[in-house]
C-alpha cells in the first residue's frame, strides 16, 4: 500500500474585511467575498491568481500574498495596497507582511522594510534594517530593531502612534514585545514596564497608571489596554478600560475584550466584567463557574463552561443565545468563534451551532446540512467559513463579507477523490484577537491518502 501525505490547506481571515483566502493543497490561492477587495480570485475575471503561496496577509480592502520564493503578489483595492508595482522590484526575499489599514509592510530576510499603500497609514518606509519583527495597528507601523537597546521605530498616522518624540524614543528602549489596540501602541520592557502611546482613547497615555506598570508579563488591547501583572492582578488604562476600579481584581490569567467591554477569566474559573453594560460590560450570572474560555463579539461575550454556554451582551449581536441553548447544553464545544456579531460554535461531533445577527453568520440554516465533519471555524466580521475534514469550505453570512463563495465553489471543493484515511486538525481554538478589528485566522489540515 502506498501512503502519501498531502501539502496543509490554511484559510486567512480578518475581522476588518470582507475576503477570506484559501491557499490550498496544491499551493494555488483561492478567495471569496467582496470582489472590489480582492475576493473572486481563482477566476480570470478578478485576475490571475498566484500558485506556490506561502501565506497570505488580509487586509481591510485588499490582500497580499506571499509566495514561497519570498515574492509578493497584491490584490483588491489600489489605493488600499491592493497595488505595489512601485515597489515589486524591492520585493524579494520577504519573510512576513503586515496590514495597517490602507497600507502594507514587508519585512525581508535581511532586516529592511518595504512598504506600500496610503502614506498616511504607512504606506511610505525608508532606511530600515536590522528589523526583528514588526506590529501594526489601523493606521500605523511600530518594528522593533536589533541591537543592544532593542529600539522601537514607528511610521503612519501620528494620532495613532505613527510619529513619536525625542523623549518617546528615548523611553523605548530594551523593548521586549509591542502590542497594538487600534489607535494606539504599547510595549513591554524586558524590565517588564510598560510604555505605551498613540491616542490616549485608545490607550496611548498610560501617565495616570505608569506607577503601577511593573511586572507585566502581558498586555491586552481593546478599547484601551488591560495590563496582567505576575501576580495576577491588572492596571487598565486608556477608554473603556480606565473606567473601573480593578484593584480588588487578583488571580487573573485570561482577559477578553468586545469593543467597549472587558471580561477577565480568574484561576478559579469565575469571571468579572466590566465596561458598558450594552456592550457585555456586565453578566447576569454573579456566581458563573468553571470557565473554560471566553470569546467576544464586538458587543457580547460568550463563556464556555463544561456542559454549557453562557451569553451577554447585546443580545441582537449574540449576547443572547436561548434559541440554541438546547443545542448548546451538552454539546462538548472544540471551538468557539466569533464575528463582529455573530457565534458558531464547533462541537466535538463537527457539528456548528450558530446564533446572534443573521448577517453576521448568525443563521447557518441555509448551509445547515452542509456543516458535519467540520474541523476549524474563521470569520470576517459578518461571516463564517467552515473547513469539513475533507478539505472543502461551506460559508455563510452577508455575500460582501465571504458568506457567499459561489462564484468559487468548485475550487472550495476536496481536492483527492481517493478516500481520506487519516486527518488531523492543528490550531484547536480560534478565539477572538485581542486587537479589535484584526483577527486573524488560519489553519491546516494534513490528510494521508492511501
Amino acid at each position: 500500500m502506498l501512503t502519501a501525505t498531502a501539502r496543509h490547506a490554511r484559510v486567512y481571515s480578518n475581522w476588518s474585511s470582507g475576503v477570506f483566502a484559501l491557499v490550498r493543497s496544491d499551493g494555488r490561492l483561492v478567495t471569496w467575498g467582496h470582489p472590489a477587495y480582492g475576493g473572486g480570485l481563482g477566476r480570470s475575471a478578478h485576475g490571475e491568481a498566484p500558485w506556490n503561496v506561502a501565506a497570505v496577509t488580509v487586509g481591510c480592502r485588499a490582500l497580499a500574498a506571499l509566495l514561497a520564493d519570498g515574492r509578493v503578489q497584491t490584490f483588491g483595492d489600489a489605493e488600499w495596497g491592493g497595488d505595489c508595482s512601485e515597489v515589486q522590484d524591492q520585493l524579494l526575499e520577504v519573510v512576513a507582511v503586515h496590514n495597517a489599514g490602507g497600507a502594507f509592510a514587508a519585512r525581508k530576510a535581511n532586516g529592511t522594510v518595504v512598504a506600500w499603500g496610503q502614506p498616511g497609514h504607512g504606506g511610505r518606509c525608508d532606511g530600515l534594517h536590522d528589523v526583528v519583527e514588526l506590529v501594526s495597528n489601523h493606521m500605523a507601523f511600530a518594528a522593533i530593531v536589533a541591537g543592544a537597546s532593542c529600539r522601537v521605530v514607528t511610521w503612519g498616522n501620528a494620532e495613532c502612534g505613527g510619529v513619536t518624540s525625542e523623549s518617546l524614543r528615548d523611553r523605548l528602549k530594551d523593548v521586549d514585545k509591542v502590542e497594538a489596540s487600534s489607535r494606539a501602541f504599547a510595549a513591554i520592557l524586558r524590565d517588564e514596564t510598560v510604555v505605551a502611546w498613540g491616542d490616549a482613547e485608545w490607550g496611548g497615555d498610560s501617565s495616570a497608571v505608569q506607577a503601577e506598570l511593573r511586572q507585566v508579563h502581558r498586555v491586552v488591547p481593546g478599547q484601551g489596554f488591560v495590563a496582567l501583572k505576575r501576580d495576577g492582578s491588572l492596571v487598565a488604562w486608556g477608554g473603556t478600560a480606565a473606567k473601573h476600579d480593578l484593584t480588588e481584581l487578583t488571580e487573573v490569567h485570561q482577559v477578553v475584550p468586545s469593543g467597549r467591554a472587558f471580561t477577565a477569566l480568574r484561576c478559579d474559573g469565575s469571571l468579572r466584567c466590566w465596561g458598558d453594560a450594552a456592550w457585555g460590560g456586565r453578566h447576569g450570572e454573579p456566581l458563573l463557574r468553571a470557565v473554560r474560555w471566553v470569546v467576544g463579539t464586538s458587543c457580547a461575550f460568550a463563556a464556555v463552561l463544561e456542559d454549557d454556554v453562557v451569553t451577554w451582551g447585546d443580545p441582537k449581536r449574540g449576547g443572547d443565545s436561548t434559541a440554541v441553548r438546547p443545542l448548546l447544553r451538552g454539546a462538548a464545544l472544540q471551538a468557539l468563534v466569533a464575528s463582529s456579531g455573530a457565534f458558531a460554535a464547533l462541537t466535538a461531533q463537527g457539528v456548528v451551532i450558530t446564533w446572534g445577527e443573521a448577517e453576521a453568520g448568525g443563521d447557518s440554516s441555509a448551509v445547515q446540512d452542509d456543516l458535519h465533519d467540520v474541523v476549524e471555524i474563521f470569520a470576517t466580521g459578518s461571516a463564517f467559513a467552515a473547513m469539513r475534514l475533507d478539505g472543502s469550505i461551506v460559508t455563510w453570512g452577508h455575500s460582501h463579507w465571504g458568506g457567499d463563495s459561489s462564484a468559487v465553489c468548485d475550487l472550495l471543493r476536496p481536492q483527492n477523490r481517493a478516500r481520506s484515511r487519516v486527518g488531523r486538525c492543528k490550531n484547536g481554538r480560534i478565539g477572538v484577537d485581542e486587537k479589535m478589528g484584526f483577527k486573524i485566522s488560519s489553519t491546516s489540515i494534513t490528510t494521508h491518502i492511501s
